[in-house]
């Protein structure tokens, strides 16, 4: 993606960014390189997008693609609304983006309002995708892309049916998930084998005092094994057991 008047020489350009960052390190011939043209005349835009659209399917398709997951399942400039079945194209960039990418533009008033994208059924049709993201500012989108239902509301949820992608995220990205917070809860056809640790059992024990309204003395086995939690209760030999070492 490619903000619309975001020249190569800026310091901002996608361009500028990814010779700097990326091919001025690697082997690459310039003729292998194929990026959106920020800076593409207006009356040129619908030819330049369609035209790489023809160059995708020239080279036989997109083999790997590397995407961030963006605030609320955005992928590249495809925002909210975005449809499963669009195309690369010219787009307007919506608030909160470029609200998050003021500091790069030094303000808010400084970042382009339109950009050219690669659509979503551009990007699904790569071969294999890697999508990753970083932080706890993603763990929303995190959690509603991997747990979520598909909507047109967060274009990348459109990749849960993709059939070869991997989702690389580090731990503050993953605090949203369920199988991170309380995997204990997860209803499976097979049945969770949980690693209890020191951590991970405090968790468990002040979730269940939360979710009974007890506290943790007076939680019993069954409170336990009623909330799937049988598996916690017999790795410390009972409840009483369990309890004193939490509350201590």
């Amino acid at each position: 993606s490619s903000g619309i008047n975001a020249e190569y020489g800026q310091t901002q350009s996608y361009s500028r960014f990814m010779y700097e960052n990326l091919f001025s390190h690697i082997d690459i011939q310039p003729e292998n390189i194929h990026l959106l043209s920020g800076d593409c005349p207006a009356d040129q835009v619908e030819a330049h997008t369609k035209k790489y659209e023809e160059d995708i399917k020239k080279a036989g398709g997109i083999d790997l693609l590397l995407i961030p997951l963006g605030k609320a399942g955005v992928l590249g400039f495809n925002s909210s609304g975005t449809s499963k079945d669009s195309k690369t194209r010219l787009v307007e960039i919506d608030r909160n983006t470029r609200i998050d990418a003021a500091s790069d533009f030094f303000g808010a008033e400084f970042v382009p309002l339109h950009a050219l994208t690669l659509g979503i059924s551009s990007l699904y049709q790569s071969k294999r995708i890697i999508l990753v993201a970083y932080s706890e500012g993603r763990s929303r989108p995190v959690a509603r892309v991997v747990e979520g239902d598909i909507s047109i509301s967060a274009p990348a949820t459109f990749l849960q049916n993709h059939p070869n992608i991997k989702l690389y995220i580090d731990e503050a990205a993953a605090q949203d998930l369920l199988r991170f917070k309380s995997p204990w809860v997860i209803q499976a056809n097979v049945p969770l084998t949980i690693k209890w640790n020191p951590f991970l059992a405090r968790k468990a024990v002040i979730w269940l005092s939360l979710a009974l309204g007890k506290p943790i003395l007076k939680l019993v086995d069954e409170d336990y094994y009623d909330n799937h939690l049988t598996s916690l209760v017999n790795s410390y030999g009972s409840a009483h057991d369990l309890n004193l070492k939490v509350f201590h």
